[in-house]
């Protein structure tokens, strides 16, 4: 903050170890921080205190951290991890609603990265979102939508995903991406980087 790097928009990583003062400073300067639990327990760092960025006006939005420290990037999984354990770690059943967990993952998301017309679902604003196919038996009963995407959805749900209006999958099928090139690509790279031969 001396520096004058939160003078600008910014995405602060993790703030795992805050303090009051720190909090105040990221909610005055607008920071966003980057939430993304599945990554503190994997790599058993503790977990940021995403309910006090919350109650201090921080403006936090979860996320999945790169693939080396969250093999998956499943966002899915991030939803319900960050819904179950803080509930868990405050004792409240309660905390972190269903909604607010979508919203974190959704429109908090879009305006941490600048998309400040994305994240919401209106006349407008760019049509970027996810179809999910909700006829799995886990999915059941489907008295509740919302809980269903946050603790019952599975990546395989996915059937349909538009950017800004374009369908880019239909189907489940990948209409604008090389799927066998960038598996393909994936493994060769992260072979290179840790010096196995492929």
């Amino acid at each position: 903050e001396a520096l004058g790097v939160f003078d600008v928009p910014s995405i602060a990583a993790h703030c795992i170890v805050v303090n009051d003062e720190d909090l105040a400073i990221l909610a005055e300067k607008g920071v966003h921080v980057a939430h993304t639990p599945k990554t503190y327990l994997k790599l058993a760092m503790g977990m940021a205190p995403l309910p006090r960025f919350l109650e201090n006006d921080v403006r936090a939005a979860l996320g999945t951290d790169g693939p080396a420290s969250n093999n998956d990037l499943n966002m899915l999984e991030v939803l319900r991890i960050a819904g179950l354990y803080h509930k868990n770690a405050l004792g409240k059943p309660e905390a972190l609603p269903r909604t607010k967990l979508l919203r974190l993952a959704t429109q908090a998301g879009a305006q941490a990265m600048g998309f400040e017309g994305s994240g919401v679902l209106a006349p407008g604003h760019p049509a970027d979102l996810i179809l999910l196919d909700t006829s799995g038996p886990h999915w059941f009963p489907r008295h509740d939508l919302a809980a269903g995407v946050v603790y019952a959805a599975h990546p395989s749900d996915v059937t349909h995903v538009f950017v800004d209006g374009e369908m880019i999958m239909q189907d489940g099928e990948l209409l604008t991406l090389d799927e066998d090139r960038i598996r393909y690509e994936a493994e060769r790279r992260a072979f290179r980087m840790v010096g196995t031969p492929m």
